[in-house]
């Protein structure tokens, strides 16, 4: 298998090719994001498929396979940024061709929906790629958060203080990431592209999710890993949740986190400013991290 692609250091100039492998998306709003990619000191291709449209979709499964590759043998393009998240990144799996991955690794940036396509590169390819702000998910976050993506991207050393951030278990463990978007993640269970866990770090976040179906995705996560095979858990933001049942759920989402991840003899955090949210620092899925999780200094550094 290839190096992981956050093995790779970009230099100011370079250029991020941006496509779509999820939903269809306005194109008048990528001017924005351009720029915010200029600021940080990178240049922008945006592939013609972005464009694309079918239903909610973003072209064809085939259409976004064939961009990716595109962008991967360009050797003007030195990253691949999807455009946003939204459905049907999963859908283009079949459509990869997995040895041009190889042959062409480059750091890929997304979320969300992209979690799926993530993991399956990681599984497939050994490629790791950064979890971090899709192209217009950039105008919704704050400047410390892009500034880390840039730094990121240049193959700089990275340490988060998780100030905001509260443990669950104390411990310290260093070890790949997996994981990503929880509903995302989920999907993955039972196909050829779930990456194994063991001994792993697992990293979940969501947004507009109800608690009640946290809870059951939590559930089935920890059997079919399983949890204690976990050398970490990360806990990021899930936001705008909701508990619109008939009956009211009522556990809340630590309530739910403390019952699944009880006994686990690992560092585990929750409220780390990972996903969906205005704060949204970018970390590697498929290479090493530090987790650090002591109460008073809540670290993560890679």
């Amino acid at each position: 298998m290839t190096q992981p692609s956050s093995d790779f250091k970009l230099n100011k100039g370079d250029t991020i090719g941006i496509f779509a492998p999820s939903s269809y998306v306005d194109m008048n709003k990528l001017t924005h994001a351009q720029t915010i990619i200029e600021k940080i000191g990178f240049q922008v291709f945006v592939h013609p498929q972005t464009s694309m449209r079918l239903n909610q979709s973003a072209g064809s499964a085939e259409d976004k396979a064939t961009a990716f590759h595109d962008l991967l043998t360009d050797n003007s393009i030195k990253a691949i940024m999807a455009v946003s998240g939204g459905n049907r990144s999963s859908h283009m799996l079949e459509h990869i061709n997995w040895q041009c991955v190889e042959k062409n690794p480059k750091p890929f940036i997304g979320f969300s929906d992209t979690t799926i396509l993530q993991n399956a590169l990681l599984t497939r390819t050994g490629i790791s790629s950064i979890f971090g702000p899709t192209a217009l998910y950039l105008q919704n976050i704050d400047k410390t958060s892009i500034n880390y993506l840039g730094d990121i991207l240049q193959g700089k050393t990275i340490k988060y203080n998780l100030s905001n951030a509260k443990t669950i278990a104390e411990s310290t463990a260093t070890a790949t990431v997996i994981g990503g978007t929880l509903t995302a993640f989920q999907a993955l269970i039972g196909t050829e592209y779930m990456p194994d866990a063991k001994g792993k770090i697992l990293l979940l976040e969501d947004t507009y999710e109800e608690t009640s179906r946290i809870d059951r995705a939590l559930l089935q996560l920890k059997r079919a890993l399983p949890f204690e095979n976990l050398a970490g858990i990360i806990f990021g933001t899930f936001t705008h949740l909701q508990d619109t049942g008939k009956i009211p759920f009522g556990f809340s989402l630590e309530d739910i986190i403390r019952e699944h991840t009880t006994g686990l003899n690992i560092p585990i955090v929750m409220n780390a400013p990972f996903g969906h949210s205005d704060t949204f620092y970018p970390i590697p899925l498929g290479s090493s991290v530090k987790l650090d999780t002591q109460k008073d200094n809540i670290t993560i550094s890679f």
